[in-house]
């Protein structure tokens, strides 16, 4: 590639004179005077106090927080989550266990407040028609062309460790090409 600059000389008689500073008494060289008209529309605020940034104003915070511990754990349900001492086989053994949890406090309580829940949400429900014909007298949208997909891009991530991209922003095409940025973040929690 062809480096493209223009240089110049000059001799040293043609730089100008040699400047020659001196020491002398401090002086006014100009002075304005205030005008009392101006004066009179002015109000005087004391104490003044003003702070000038041109930046924004920006801060840091940083905390530390406990590691946490996951453990998948699973259970296996054939007949309900009955107790060990509770034989699910057994309908007396089953109905006393009822009877006595349906006496429970907590139980009552619980039941009435899913109750409560359950019914906000059967209101949402009727509110919204789910059978209602949304897009009545449209032509179909299905398309006669067969739906295909092209790889364009496909990217490396160069860590041992592999991650997923979670967000993906660009800046679309440019002089020189698209710019890509991918966000990538481990697929696990805390595994180091």
């Amino acid at each position: 590639m062809e480096t493209i600059y223009y240089m110049y000389t000059k001799q040293r008689k043609e730089f100008g004179r040699h400047p020659n500073f001196s020491d002398e008494a401090p002086g006014i060289l100009f002075e304005i005077l205030p005008e009392r008209e101006v004066k009179l529309d002015l109000i005087e605020r004391n104490p003044c106090v003003a702070n000038v940034q041109v930046v924004p104003e920006m801060s840091e915070h940083e905390v530390n927080t406990e590691k946490v511990v996951f453990k998948n754990t699973g259970q296996f349900h054939k007949e309900g989550g009955w107790p060990k001492d509770i034989d699910p086989t057994e309908v007396e053994h089953t109905l006393r266990y009822r009877k006595k949890v349906e006496k429970d406090e907590d139980y009552l309580h619980a039941i009435a407040k899913l109750g409560g829940q359950t019914e906000e949400l059967v209101k949402q429900n009727n509110a919204v028609d789910i059978y209602e014909e949304y897009f009545e007298g449209h032509p179909d949208l299905e398309s006669s062309e067969k739906p295909y997909a092209n790889t364009l891009l496909v990217f490396r991530d160069p860590s041992p460790i592999k991650r997923a991209i979670t967000h993906f922003s660009c800046l679309g095409h440019t002089a020189h090409g698209g710019i890509a940025a991918p966000n990538l973040s481990m697929r696990t929690y805390n595994t180091q």
